[in-house]
């Protein structure tokens, strides 16, 4: 019977860790560039982890609920989920009864909205004649 170690499973979930912040990096970079320019790569790795705590804290497991949780961030704050501005952000959060997809994408689109945030332009190839 194969048998995996304590020290291979870590390194296992180490190699999972760094290729899921590797994503949420490009993630970042692609869908709010504006907002993240200012952040080295290792910034947002770090942010990406602080948040993902932080997300856990409130239910949120996937990556898509974690990366709406970190995009929310940078839309209107790093500590958004305590600031008095967005009490809805807590009222979100803490609202168990509602699956923690929906809530995330809520969050998400609240914080779009209270932002501002507009997506960028995808490159709309030229017609050709």
């Amino acid at each position: 019977m194969l048998k995996i170690r304590d020290e291979h499973m870590q390194a296992f979930q180490a190699q999972t860790r760094t290729q899921f912040e590797e994503r949420g990096v490009r993630h970042l970079r692609t869908h709010l560039p504006e907002q993240t320019a200012p952040f080295s790569d290792k910034d947002l790795r770090t942010r990406i982890q602080t948040g993902g705590v932080r997300a856990r804290t409130y239910g949120f497991r996937s990556e898509r609920q974690i990366m709406s949780f970190v995009d929310t961030s940078f839309l209107i704050g790093p500590d958004f989920d305590h600031d008095r501005r967005y009490p809805w952000a807590q009222e979100i959060l803490l609202n168990r009864a509602i699956p923690a997809n929906r809530r995330a994408g809520t969050l998400l689109g609240n914080a779009a909205r209270a932002s501002g945030y507009r997506a960028p332009q995808a490159a709309v190839p030229a017609k050709e004649m």
